[in-house]
């Protein structure tokens, strides 16, 4: 994992700080207030157990996500950097050595790592929606995809639902990040040229009554990659502090929305005795 200069990593780790921390701090207090009996059998309470091992993986995949940040802003600040810059329609110059060579490919790595590793964050946060809101999604059926449109539907208002909302709102990078990520799952390098069949409209220029005038022949075109290296470095940054922030937001909100729902029932049940026995 740590492939880069680790007095450089440690002279670049405050670019990334550990801010879920206190995300941790906030579930642990949240565990504590609460009596085990709470936590078994009370018909809200029970699933904090399960929404607080969603948040350790989640947490967990992040601070790989946060690692490989800074290993990828290490190689970017670094002395090879500027020698290997990649820019579309350049081919690479053939006289780099290996360093260099292995510099990009480290820093391909640790900038791909990121991407593959937080849509997984983002199918993990869906389960936990899912299970805090009983937005009736099976397991199968489970996606970030489906959990937001559930929310955009059913929960317009809610606070979870402002916090995607925010998310969301840089279409340009998230765009981006989704090409990436789809060009990765087809073997495809954002950095390099690709090959495509494509339809190419030939007109003839000789002119003939039984001729046609176009014809149209399939070739294999080479596409120039549609990343740099700058471009990659720079969107993955946005989208990953994008990403930490909304993900920060939202573990913190679940377990209020949580402890609503706790007031809400036992409320209930006051009513209930009121209107049985009397107050209590």
């Amino acid at each position: 994992m740590f492939n880069v200069d680790m007095e450089e990593y440690i002279k670049y780790q405050h670019k990334y700080p550990d801010v879920l921390g206190k995300v941790a701090e906030a579930y642990n207090k949240y565990e504590e207030a609460h009596p085990p009996i709470f936590l078994t059998l009370n018909q809200h309470l029970k699933i904090f157990p399960v929404l607080n091992s969603w948040r350790i993986e989640i947490c967990y995949i992040w601070d790989f996500c946060r690692m490989s940040m800074i290993c990828a802003y290490t190689i970017y600040k670094g002395e090879f950097y500027d020698k290997f810059k990649v820019v579309p329609g350049k081919k690479l110059d053939r006289e780099i050595d290996r360093e260099m060579i292995f510099e990009l490919q480290k820093f391909e790595y640790y900038l791909e790592n990121v991407i593959y590793r937080t849509f997984s964050i983002l199918e993990k946060y869906a389960h936990a929606v899912n299970l805090v809101l009983d937005l009736g999604l099976t397991e199968r059926e489970i996606s970030y995809a489906r959990v937001k449109s559930k929310l955009y539907n059913e929960h317009g208002s809610h606070e979870l639902t402002r916090a995607i909302k925010r998310f969301e709102k840089n279409e340009e990078v998230l765009k981006i990040i989704r090409e990436t990520r789809n060009a990765l799952t087809h073997r495809q390098d954002p950095l390099n040229p690709s090959f495509v069949n494509e339809d190419l409209e030939i007109e003839l220029k000789e002119k003939l009554p039984e001729r046609p005038e176009k014809i149209t022949a399939n070739i294999y075109a080479q596409k120039d990659p549609f990343l740099n290296t700058d471009k990659f470095f720079k969107t993955t940054d946005t989208f990953y502090h994008m990403l930490t922030k909304f993900i920060e937001h939202s573990l913190l909100e679940i377990p209020h929305v949580l402890n609503d729902r706790f007031q809400e029932e036992q409320a209930f049940y006051r009513d209930q005795h009121t209107k049985l026995f009397g107050p209590l």
